[in-house]
């Protein structure tokens, strides 16, 4: 039989419970620390705070106190849900604590497997407190074998309210991260690659609204037929194969692909591993899709004025060091052609800098226009610019010269301020894997000499620039 524990007793306890309490039950060890207070104050062998993962019922975030001597039960616990604490439900009937002794209730536990795994932990009573959060049970607080209670269980009470305030505050927050989550995500989709279904979480893809919220995964091709742009779905297609996944997630948590969505644009799809067999392979995962489409264009719009002068809307210096660069792994023949205006600054000076940018831009026009399609044209800096054509070998020389002859026509006459306009080019030429840093020099060179002589464009060579 059990004791009646003094009032002095159960109010020093409840003042250190709420000591405990009042810094949070933040950490494992705070809990750990309360339930200790638990068992001393009803002299019990072990005690227990266990909650049920929502869904399922199932055992999650249990903790536990034993006293000397005694073995972790913690391991008996796992696997096992609400329904195998049936009975207690029953004992309380809606109380907030109840005392069993199960030597002294045969109807309890009711099954014969309940009743084995209680011999098997040696229980002759337990003291039980239910874990309620909006008027459902989450779980329980409970001392096991207890000798010693108070006539209303005031401290298990207390410290079960407390506990389920903080579960409650936990789903509360857990709630609000998935819905900040779910927020971000267009559609999320549960898949389960061992079953090849799908469960829809979360759908706001235009196209795609008729779609089933459960079926077989072999509904992804519709979906991709139906949303994705054509130029994009074999990319998507390979993406979400459930053999690539189970390859590529295996020693990974997550992947992800650009790509664009009809009637929204730039999507980035991620895949997320929620579940993986023993060996590793992922089976299940979460496919969410992001709307990147305003993220995607404003860093191509970055990534365009970073590389583009603002003047001419041409491709600038910054651009042209990498192209140089890439340059050494180019097997192509290449021709680089430095060009500039003839006696810009004296433009500038007599007419104003307005003037200058407008000639300015209108050079940049006309070169681009004179070039190929393929050949890149860089303002390099004042009124240079250069131009690199892949493809070009030396024996292309008189085209070009013949370019820069047509490209002088073209200014003729078109700018009303200025009477003329006159450029001066040099050309080198590369016959694959070269060093564009190396060719840019020979056709600044070439182009000093150009400059120079009556001839408004010639071509490196090295007995006469030297």
């Amino acid at each position: 039989m059990h004791a009646t524990l003094h009032a002095a007793k159960v109010n020093q306890t409840l003042a250190n419970c709420l000591d405990i309490i009042g810094n949070g039950l933040e950490s494992d060890k705070v809990i750990e620390t309360l339930l200790a207070v638990l068992g001393e104050h009803y002299t019990g062998d072990r005690a227990f705070v266990f909650e049920f993962v929502r869904d399922t019922g199932v055992i999650a975030h249990a903790y536990e106190w034993c006293r000397e001597g005694f073995e972790t039960q913690i391991p008996q616990l796992v696997g096992m849900n609400r329904e195998d604490f049936a009975a207690w439900e029953d004992a309380l009937d809606g109380k907030p604590a109840v005392f069993i002794e199960y030597d002294a209730c045969d109807e309890l536990p009711r099954s014969d497997e309940q009743r084995a795994i209680l011999d098997q932990w040696g229980l002759t009573s337990v003291l039980a407190a239910p874990l309620i959060v909006d008027g459902r049970l989450v779980g329980y607080l409970t001392v096991d074998n207890a000798r010693d209670t108070d006539d209303i269980f005031i401290v298990l009470r207390t410290v079960a309210a407390y506990v389920s305030e903080d579960i409650a505050a936990r789903e509360s927050e857990g709630r609000r991260i998935v819905s900040a989550i779910r927020s971000i995500y267009l559609a999320m989709f549960l898949w389960d690659l061992e079953r090849l279904s799908y469960r829809e979480i979360e759908n706001g893809v235009p196209t795609w609204r008729s779609n089933a919220p459960e079926g077989s995964f072999s509904a992804t091709e519709a979906a991709i037929k139906n949303t994705v742009d054509p130029a994009h779905q074999d990319l998507v297609r390979d993406f979400v194969a459930p053999d690539r996944l189970r390859q590529a997630l295996r020693h990974k948590n997550s992947d992800s692909l650009q790509y664009l969505l009809v009637g929204v644009g730039w999507v980035l799809g991620r895949i997320i591993v929620m579940e993986r067999a023993l060996d590793g392979t992922p089976t299940k995962v979460i496919f969410a899709v992001e709307d990147i489409d305003q993220a995607k264009r404003q860093m191509e719009l970055a990534s365009y004025k970073a590389e583009h002068d603002a003047l001419t809307g041409l491709l600038n210096r910054t651009a042209l060091e990498r192209s140089l660069g890439d340059l050494e792994h180019d097997t192509r023949p290449v021709a680089i052609m430095m060009i500039d205006v003839d006696a810009f600054k004296s433009v500038s000076d007599r007419y104003g800098h307005g003037v200058g940018d407008t000639v300015l831009h209108g050079v940049g026009q006309a070169i681009s226009h004179a070039m190929r399609s393929s050949d890149l044209v860089y303002r390099f800096g004042g009124d240079e610019f250069v131009v690199i054509a892949h493809g070009c070998p030396a024996s292309s020389q008189a085209e070009l010269i013949h370019r820069v002859d047509l490209i002088n026509i073209s200014l003729e006459g078109r700018f009303a301020e200025v009477p003329s306009v006159k450029l001066s080019a040099g050309i080198a030429f590369g016959e694959g894997s070269s060093e564009g840093h190396t060719l840019l020099s020979q056709a600044d060179t070439a182009l000093y000499r150009a400059k120079h002589s009556p001839i408004k464009c010639c071509v490196f060579d090295p007995e006469l620039d030297g």
